[in-house]
């Protein structure tokens, strides 16, 4: 059809020509569509250098707040859970030193979130990336356990506007916010298993 045409749908000739051009145009675009490759832009990052950014990332949490208060709390033994897309394997992260654990991969491996290497490595040398990497879905989240993402880089977020760890774990972080994130309220609305998990974690922090 062209721009402004107009049909009748008893004029059955004229129909069934519409029709047929309607089905080559379809044919076509699903044709191209099939011959779509998607390109990875990212550029891996080496192990050596991801665990590097991950003590740099380590050194300044420490030395902007005041972590060595919750080390005897469940904080300690806090992780995350990543798979790195572009190496195949996967990262126990925490938020101590001396919890930084490679591991291998299976099919029915549980992992909190999925992200290149590349990714990883901004969000460990930038303050403000936690919200750049999320905003551009550069990241793939497991449903059930997404807000651990979102605890582990909450510190670092929170010196980007000037809020530091110090006193109070419920005040000075307030993760209970999160509950309405752009990107977790819609994963709570769909799944109310991980809006229950997220609630039964915030009350392990009001407990601290």
């Amino acid at each position: 059809m062209i721009p402004n045409q107009t049909i009748k749908l008893s004029a059955d000739k004229e129909f069934k020509k519409a029709s047929n051009k309607n089905d080559v145009s379809l044919s076509f675009w699903k044709e191209r569509y099939a011959l779509i490759e998607i390109k990875e832009f990212a550029v891996p990052i080496s192990l050596d250098v991801i665990k590097e950014h991950y003590e740099t990332f380590l050194s300044k949490l420490h030395s902007k707040n005041n972590l060595k208060k919750y080390e005897k709390t469940v904080i300690k033994d806090f992780r995350l859970k990543i798979k790195l897309t572009d190496h195949d394997l996967g990262l126990n992260l925490g938020l101590y030193p001396g919890s930084y654990e490679i591991q291998e991969t299976s099919p029915n491996e549980h992992f909190d979130a999925a992200i290149s290497s590349e990714a990883l490595s901004m969000l460990f040398k930038s303050d403000f990336s936690l919200g750049s990497i999320t905003i551009s879905s550069r990241v793939q989240f497991n449903y059930k356990t997404a807000y651990k993402f979102y605890f582990f880089f909450l510190i670092p977020y929170r010196i980007n506007i000037g809020t530091y760890l110090e006193n109070s774990i419920i005040t000075d972080l307030n993760f209970k916010a999160f509950k309405t994130n752009g990107v977790l309220k819609p994963i709570f609305n769909f799944d109310k298993q991980a809006e229950d998990e997220f609630d039964q974690f915030n009350k392990l922090l009001e407990n601290i």
